[in-house]
């Protein structure tokens, strides 16, 4: 009784991370990536701790002494096979969570990268492009390194978000150069760096 009341409770869990990474992609999608950023990393920890208590409740299952219980009314296969699917999935969900929060990071710096070189603040452009190239490569790696982790009807979006956080990682290293070359005075070259970034940006990533 106590696993089944342990697993109720960590499902309530789930169902809340799962909530909140769609409320950090409602952010995302109206260009609130702060709150973005706070609603995945949230929903990481939650998932977090819902798959460190289902993993010590499979254990303590596993050392149930069936002899001290009617196997009849336990179906232990069926009980394993359920937390083995339960734990892929939070697993799964975590592992995005853990790649989106940099990439989510990586979009803010970005955007206000690009308000910088609208400003013609040249300087400024140079550090923020920088900052947000690394976040998108962390986030690239975090999505990259799940693409093998997780299971293969989740892979599909591991696969687009490695593209896509590669994508804004390009992007943001045009727009590097782009800067350089407007402190330079290189106004044409500044120009196609800046086309090139868009068009990295624009890729399209979809794998359907």
């Amino acid at each position: 009784m106590t696993a089944l009341k342990e697993l109720t409770t960590e499902l309530k869990r789930v169902e809340e991370a799962l909530n909140t990474i769609s409320a950090a992609q409602a952010y995302r999608e109206t260009e609130r990536y702060e709150n973005a950023t706070e609603e995945i990393r949230a929903a990481e920890e939650l998932l977090i701790a819902a798959l460190e208590i289902i993993s010590a409740t499979q254990t303590r299952l596993e050392e149930v002494n069936t002899n001290l219980i009617d196997t009849s009314a336990v179906n232990r296969t069926g009980i394993r096979e359920l937390y083995g699917n339960l734990s892929a999935l939070i697993d799964t969900y975590q592992r995005y969570a853990h790649a989106t929060y940099p990439y989510y990071e990586g979009l803010g710096v970005y955007w206000a990268g690009v308000e910088a070189y609208n400003r013609m603040e040249y300087q400024e452009v140079d550090v923020t492009f920088v900052e947000a190239s690394g976040r998108f490569d962390t986030a690239r790696s975090r999505y990259r390194s799940a693409e093998s982790a997780v299971p293969a009807s989740a892979r599909e979006v591991f696969i687009e978000q490695t593209c896509v956080a590669e994508s804004m990682r390009e992007s943001s290293e045009q727009f590097i150069e782009a800067a350089i070359d407007s402190q330079n005075g290189e106004v044409e070259q500044a120009d196609d760096h800046v086309k090139q970034g868009i068009d990295a940006r624009d890729q399209d990533c979809s794998t359907q």
